[in-house]
């Protein structure tokens, strides 16, 4: 019974280190993700100004849906 108790450690203790460990991705900074953000907003305004202040204007239905 022993012996068979340390050939399953030195096969878990081996398939542990043989395996591949996952690599850590590096997270993008807060400064990194506000400049993107900024970015895309000021492309997203600069395709049509009056359009989203249009949209900013207009009327929202509050009533039932049929």
């Amino acid at each position: 019974m022993p012996a068979g108790a340390f050939a399953a450690a030195v096969l878990a203790l081996g398939l542990a280190w043989w395996l591949p460990q996952p690599t850590a991705v590096p997270m993008p900074s807060d400064t990194d993700e506000l400049a993107v953000n900024a970015e895309l907003d000021s492309l997203v305004i600069d395709e049509d100004p009056e359009l989203y202040a249009w949209l900013a204007d207009a009327p929202v239905a509050t009533g039932p849906r049929l």
